[in-house]
């Protein structure tokens, strides 16, 4: 007798959902059968790499070499890809660099292709998949007692599965966008902010997301050009001289840059095996030791391959790590940081030599993401309180050209940094704008309006 066919959905046709059925496809198997629901009209490109997120302005963070193997390459992709498509991004296939980082809405379009070009190698394999445009999830439901997973959708139809793979990405909440003037939930779709702003605006947070926001409205008020010695400077429109960006964070720093890895894939051969974590494990009640994970992925690793800093950290615990490394950030300007860390990362890509100790922190980074179900409740505080905050800086992996303009605007005066602090509050006015609470640097409270 034949036996059925497994049916496995996928929720969400992004990037996420793109890697998902690369990996079913590649499986070598068919006695499966895929759909897929995807809210938009195009599969591959998801929110960031289509007009949900990204601008013709808006580039990657990383670059074709970084990317994790699909079908095809971009630097292969790009000779097939549409003539008018090249042309709007200024693109010759022959003086393509595998190494830059390119447009959003670009690699946008090479995922897209990328998912169409999978769909017909999986028929030829034999495996059914179906898509669902336009088709936003409203409910899951698991049946225990059948095992299926039960997908509803906006349009009030059911589906029922085997598996349910759950890829769905960003949801951005509206809670005063619409009914604060001037206020936004989210800078998402970055096309609401091509706007003229003649008066100072508000940045909460310093993320890439902000950076996105910010070099939207600096287009669209100013004009960046370069001088006689090819520096990059940013001048005011006439109508926009009050025009100046505050951009308010917590942390006081600003996103590191990218830089050149060594490893492009993040996938050290280094780290620690499944053998070696479980062996850990049952002579540590069950748990994986946080401790154990620092010094094996991350401190050994420098012995043959950075010694001197090896040195300079072995007796380090992830707390004295933290606190040396983010001395410097803190004691700092975070632009004259930025500037030195621009600098460094020039060199790094130019020479292909990479930053090792900020390529190893994102190493580590990706290789807590499946054992991390074994830390204890303590380790598991240690590594969100002390350690993520010290990761998601540096491996935000900041684009030269985002840095550029960054530096530009802060030399124009038209952008400036301001720290808040954990209990800042933001409070939208009924009439437009907000007031901004926070305490500063000499520990005053202040209040903003904006």
């Amino acid at each position: 007798m034949k036996s059925k066919k497994k049916r496995i959905a996928i929720l969400g046709g992004g990037p996420s959902g793109l890697f998902v059925y690369t990996r079913l496809v590649e499986s070598g198997s068919n006695d499966f059968e895929i759909t897929i629901f995807e809210k938009k009209k195009e599969l591959g490109s998801g929110m960031p790499y289509s007009t949900e997120g990204a601008n013709i302005e808006h580039i990657t963070n990383v670059s074709d070499n970084e990317v994790p193997h699909i079908v095809s390459s971009m630097s292969d992709w790009i000779y097939t890809a549409p003539a008018e498509l090249l042309e709007q991004y200024n693109i010759k296939p022959d003086q393509f660099n595998e190494y830059k980082v390119v447009p959003r809405l670009l690699f946008g379009s090479y995922l897209a292709a990328q998912f169409e070009i999978l769909r017909k190698t999986g028929k030829k394999a034999g495996i059914a998949t179906a898509v669902h445009f336009e088709s936003t999830i409203t409910d899951i439901n698991y049946d225990i007692k059948n095992q299926t997973v039960t997908v509803q959708t906006t349009k009030g139809s059911n589906h029922e599965f085997d598996f349910a793979v759950i890829c769905t990405g960003h949801n951005w909440p509206i809670r005063y966008e619409g009914k604060v003037p001037g206020y936004y939930d989210a800078p998402y779709p970055p096309r609401k902010l091509i706007q003229h702003f003649n008066h100072p605006v508000a940045i909460k947070g310093s993320s890439l997301t902000a950076i996105d926001a910010i070099r939207t409205m600096a287009r669209n008020n100013g004009l960046f050009e370069k001088d006689s010695e090819d520096n990059l400077k940013f001048k005011l429109n006439p109508e926009s001289t009050d025009f100046k960006i505050m951009m308010h964070f917590r942390s006081g720093m600003l996103p590191a840059v990218r830089f050149h890895l060594e490893d492009s894939h993040l996938s050290n051969d280094s780290l620690l095996t499944k053998e070696e974590i479980d062996l850990h494990r049952k002579s540590n009640d069950g748990f994986l030791s946080l401790d154990f994970i620092f010094e094996k992925d991350f401190k050994e690793i420098f012995i043959e391959k950075d010694p001197e800093f090896y040195q300079r950290i072995k007796d380090f615990s992830i707390e004295d790590f933290v606190t040396d490394m983010m001395e410097l950030r803190e004691r700092l300007d975070p632009f004259q940081l930025l500037r030195a860390e621009y600098v460094q990362a020039e060199k790094s890509i130019k020479r292909q030599e990479s930053i090792y100790w900020k390529e190893m922190l994102a190493v580590l980074s990706f290789a807590m993401n499946h054992p991390a179900k074994y830390f204890s409740a303590e380790d598991m505080q240690r590594l969100q309180k002390v350690l993520m905050p010290l990761i998601s800086i540096v491996i935000a992996f900041v684009p030269q050209k985002s840095c550029e303009e960054l530096l530009a605007l802060h030399q124009a005066g038209v952008l400036d940094l301001v720290p808040v602090g954990d209990d800042s509050t933001v409070e939208p006015q009924n009439g437009g704008g907000i007031l901004y609470n926070f305490v500063d640097t000499n520990n005053n409270q202040r209040v903003c309006i904006l």
